[in-house]
């Protein structure tokens, strides 16, 4: 059963100010919300980590701004981890003929590919019409490897045991927001490093078929990274959840 006191801190990294976003956000009310805002990934990961840790909240939801947020889909998630108790539950989006959500293994050559970073293809991904058939046969909540984060809720103990970093480190990128291990480049694949660092840790993921997540590719001159201060927004919630239960 869904525990109402359970707390929840929905934390998004917010480098963007994309319209879309920006008016789903508006409208969610029932939930604390973090905006990491003006940050590079990696940084941005790491200070929703920290405030989380510093915070009596007990699961953590984590997304980017380049999705538009149906107003439930939160609540769904949270809904989820409160009736199973599970450590990661996601939603999911399309890319492509694509969803961001694998079946529940590993491609065995995983670890050959952090240099360049591995294609969504080689990781088993459902396509969107697998899982519209699946939603027909009535299938919701299914075991996943990959976790794309479109809305994805992990426990405290999965945070407490999560490194924010990406899969890769490029150098050859015209972009290079980050520095690491003396050189400038960006961080790529972080949800991809969540997935197998939680994989070798031992803790299963599950995805909710019935949260499908907008998602829009965003043009790189959007970035506020480099342009503005980086800067924590924090938004309490102004409606308690049984008001939405």
């Amino acid at each position: 059963m869904f525990d109402l006191k359970t707390r929840f801190l929905f934390g998004i990294m917010h480098p963007r100010r994309l319209d879309f976003f920006l008016e789903s956000l508006k409208a969610l009310d029932y939930v604390d919300i973090l905006l990491a805002k003006n940050m590079e990934m990696v940084e941005a990961l790491k200070t929703i980590k920290n405030v989380f840790l510093k915070g009596d909240y007990d699961y953590l939801l984590l997304t980017s701004d380049d999705i538009t947020i149906p107003y439930l889909a939160p609540y769904k998630i949270m809904k989820d981890v409160g009736e199973t108790g599970y450590d990661i539950i996601t939603g999911w989006s399309r890319v492509g003929k694509l969803a961001n959500i694998s079946r529940p293994k590993v491609n065995e050559n995983i670890e050959k590919w952090t240099k360049k970073g591995i294609r969504l293809k080689n990781m088993y991904p459902y396509t969107v019409n697998e899982i519209e058939d699946m939603l027909k046969e009535g299938k919701g909540i299914i075991p996943v490897w990959l976790v794309g984060w479109s809305i994805t809720a992990m426990s405290r103990r999965v945070v407490e045991n999560w490194t924010p970093r990406g899969w890769v480190f490029l150098t050859r990128s015209k972009w290079k927001p980050a520095t690491y291990q003396g050189e400038k480049g960006k961080w790529w694949q972080a949800d991809i490093w969540f997935s197998y660092e939680t994989w070798k840790k031992g803790f299963k993921k599950y995805a909710d078929l019935t949260v499908r997540i907008p998602h829009t590719k965003s043009k790189l001159k959007t970035m506020m990274v480099g342009k503005k201060p980086p800067e924590v927004k924090l938004i309490k919630a102004r409606k308690k959840l049984s008001e939405i239960s």
